[in-house]
């Protein structure tokens, strides 16, 4: 996973922050192409065997980089109650 996120949004803007928590910075770059990269990259890791919630956080105006983690942290929360939800399973347990 980790070298797939430095793959698209290279290794000095990909950072491990947690036990399986990445963040990926993609400074300047249009929510489209950001949403679309994020798109191939869980298609690609899902034929990997791997499945991933994801959460983004854009700001205009400059604030704290834990301001940002924090808001795509709850983002990434909410994706993965519902996949949780939708399947029935707990990827935490496998």
């Amino acid at each position: 996973v980790a070298k797939t996120l430095q793959k698209e949004f290279g290794e000095k803007n990909t950072y491990r922050i947690g036990g399986d928590e990445f963040v990926a910075c993609a400074m300047d770059a249009a929510q489209e192409a950001v949403e679309k990269k994020l798109t191939q990259i869980n298609t690609h890791l899902s034929e990997q065997g791997y499945h991933v919630s994801i959460g983004i956080c854009r700001e205009e105006v400059p604030v704290g980089m834990n301001c940002l983690i924090k808001q795509a942290e709850t983002l990434m929360y909410e994706e993965k109650r519902r996949y949780y939800r939708q399947t029935g399973t707990d990827r935490r347990h496998r």
